[in-house]
């Protein structure tokens, strides 16, 4: 999109309380983005460390740098498959407690995020006001 064309979009002004929603949202669904990543890297530099051979110095493969997409069956799996050992199994049941609740917890704040998300798009959605069929049309996008 050129310039010359965004710069004649009819963008209405918001009230205060209206900006100060969407700011207060969008500061919400950073914080929670940032929650996230600190989570998933924690966890990632936790498998580094406790599980690779190599330490640190060792690459996680696709599917453990996404772990929170894998089961804990599939996350052993992968351990064992990607480091040729699977994990102790005095660790096991360690390992698979501390999965599960990070997991539960970057699921609970990738709801957060969409959620704070949701909220803005019906802020902005209300100030254009746009009707459901042009927010269908929008969406369908």
């Amino acid at each position: 999109m050129r310039v010359q064309y965004v710069e004649t979009l009819p963008i209405p002004t918001a009230d205060i309380h209206t900006r100060s929603r969407i700011a207060d949202l969008a500061e919400s669904a950073q914080h929670a983005a940032e929650a996230r990543r600190d989570l998933q890297a924690g966890f990632r530099r936790r498998i580094l460390t406790d599980l690779a051979p190599g330490g640190n110095s060792a690459k996680l493969t696709a599917k453990l740098a996404d772990w929170p997409a894998l089961d804990f069956k599939a996350f052993h799996d992968e351990v064992k498959r990607q480091f040729k050992n699977p994990i102790p199994l005095v660790e096991r049941d360690a390992w698979q407690t501390r999965f599960e609740a990070d997991r539960a917890k970057v699921a609970a704040i990738t709801a957060e995020i969409a959620r704070c998300e949701r909220e803005i798009d019906a802020e902005v959605y209300a100030l254009f006001c746009l009707d459901a069929a042009d927010i269908a049309l929008i969406e369908q996008v």
